[in-house]
């Protein structure tokens, strides 16, 4: 076994440790939680907030660095700059739109939403997706103009 491989396996042991440790969180919280279909919603928005984060990471780490290094990336728009990019942050936009979801769950965990609350998520979600997509294309991919335009539409057709 190579130096190399026994680095990833450790790497991939931390990192299945940290997830084990966030799914037992995510259950302790669920427990807390009152009632039954409440502990359920915050127990799948937990899992789906951490499984976020596990996404961001682990795949910044062993998917997108080591294809982002590849020198027959396709040159979009003058450059690998922007594929490399559009790359980045539609990997990232997974986790933005989990976060959202997870953010719709606890809500229902909560009490059920109005149809205000769920548009201002909603509407919260694409915006932050914008800003994903707008800073790492550093506004070259312009996703990031229809992300805004539902963010604002949504916000204001929630009403005040």
């Amino acid at each position: 076994m190579s130096d190399r491989y026994r680095a990833r396996a450790r790497v991939w042991g931390g990192w299945i440790t940290v997830w084990a440790a966030m799914l037992a969180a995510a259950a302790a919280l669920a427990l807390t939680a009152t009632g039954g279909r409440q502990r359920l919603l915050v127990f799948a928005g937990a899992t789906l907030a951490m499984t976020g984060v596990a996404h961001s990471l682990l795949g910044e780490r062993f998917i997108l660095a080591p294809l982002l290094r590849r020198a027959e990336l396709p040159h979009l728009f003058g450059g690998q700059a922007f594929t490399r990019g559009t790359l980045r942050f539609g990997w990232h936009l997974a986790t933005v739109a989990w976060w959202g979801t997870a953010a719709l769950l606890f809500a229902l965990a909560v009490q059920p939403p109005s149809p205000r609350a769920i548009a201002r998520i909603l509407s919260v979600t694409f915006a932050v997706s914008a800003a994903v997509a707008c800073g790492i294309s550093r506004g070259r991919h312009l996703s990031w103009v229809a992300f805004l335009a539902v963010a604002v539409a949504a916000w204001h057709g929630a009403g005040a």
